[in-house]
C-alpha cells in the first residue's frame, strides 16, 4: 500500500487540536509506526505551509525524506504567485514530485487558470503530480489547465471536496460531482478517496460509498488512489478505518490493489 494523501509538520497538526493523539511523538515518527502496524509501504507527504502551522514546510519535507525513504513530496504553492519555468525545475530538482495546490475560493482558482503556458508546459515536460484541494466550483476553471499539461497528472483530493452528506444516492452523488466528472475525459485527472470523514464521520463513512461508487464507475480503478489524510484524519477516526472502505473491497484483488498503492507507484515510478 502507498498512501496518496499525508501531511508531515515540524511541530504537529495543531490547528485543530491533532497533534494531541500524537503525544510527543513526531508526525514522522507516528506515521512510520503506523506504516509498520498497517503495512503501509510509502506516501505522498503533501506540503503546506499557510495558517502559521509550518511556514517552511517545504524544505522541511525534503530534509524529513533523507531520514525516512519512503516518503515521496509535493511542495506547497500559492495560486496567486505564477511560477515559471526555473522555478519549477527548482523545486522537482529539489526532489519534490510535483506541487500541491489550495484553491479556497473563486479567485484562488481564477489565479491558478492564469498561469502561464510555459508553467503547464514545464509542469508537462517533468511528468509532474499535481495535487489539488479543490471545491466543485472551482472545476470549470481548471480545465484549461489539464488540457495544458497533458503528461503531468491532476489528482484532485477529498473526492473532489463535494460537501457533508450522510445519506446520497448515486445519482444525487452524480449531481454534486458533475463539475469534477466533466473532466474525467482528460486521462491525466485522478481522484483521491481520502477525507472521507468530512462528507460522513460515521465509522466506515456510509456517506461517502456513493461517492466512492461512482468514482469507481466514471473513472474506472486505475485513476483512483487511496489517502489517509494523517494526521488531521485523527479528529476523526483512524488510519485503520481509512483502510476498510466497503466499495472498494467489492473489486477484484487487481483493482483494489491499484487503488491502494498500485496507481501511486506507477506514476512515481514514470517520473524517475
Amino acid at each position: 500500500m502507498i498512501d496518496s494523501h499525508i501531511h508531515l509538520f515540524r511541530n504537529g497538526f495543531w490547528r485543530d487540536g491533532g497533534a494531541r493523539f500524537l503525544g510527543r511523538q513526531t508526525d514522522a515518527d507516528a506515521y512510520h509506526a503506523l506504516m509498520v502496524a498497517q503495512g503501509i509501504k510509502g506516501a505522498l507527504v503533501i506540503g503546506y505551509g499557510d495558517d502559521g502551522i509550518d511556514p517552511d514546510n517545504n524544505a522541511y519535507l525534503r530534509h524529513l525524506a533523507d531520514t525516512y525513504h519512503w516518503i515521496s513530496s509535493l511542495a506547497f504553492v500559492r495560486p496567486q504567485t505564477p511560477l515559471n519555468g526555473a522555478e519549477l525545475d527548482q523545486i522537482l530538482d529539489a526532489g519534490h514530485d510535483g506541487i500541491a495546490v489550495y484553491l479556497a475560493d473563486a479567485a484562488a482558482a481564477t489565479a491558478l487558470a492564469s498561469w502561464p503556458a510555459a508553467a503547464w508546459q514545464k509542469l508537462s515536460d517533468r511528468r509532474a503530480i499535481i495535487s489539488l484541494n479543490a471545491r466543485q466550483w472551482a472545476m470549470p476553471e481548471l480545465a484549461g489547465a489539464v488540457a495544458a499539461a497533458p503528461d503531468a497528472t491532476f489528482l484532485f483530493a477529498h473526492l473532489g471536496l463535494p460537501g457533508p452528506c450522510h445519506a446520497a444516492t448515486k445519482v444525487e452523488a452524480a449531481d454534486r460531482l458533475a463539475p469534477l466528472l466533466s473532466l474525467a475525459a482528460a486521462p491525466n485527472v485522478g481522484v483521491k478517496l481520502s477525507g472521507l470523514y468530512a462528507l460522513d464521520p460515521t465509522p466506515g463513512y456510509p456517506g461517502a460509498q456513493p461517492f466512492v461508487e461512482l468514482l469507481i464507475d466514471v473513472l474506472g480503478p486505475e485513476r483512483l488512489f487511496w489517502g489517509s489524510d494523517f494526521s488531521p484524519v485523527l479528529e476523526h477516526s483512524s488510519v485503520a478505518d481509512t483502510l476498510r472502505l466497503p466499495s472498494i473491497e467489492r473489486l477484484d484483488k487487481a483493482a483494489q490493489d491499484a487503488i491502494m498503492g498500485g496507481n501511486l507507484r506507477r506514476l512515481l515510478s514514470a517520473r524517475l
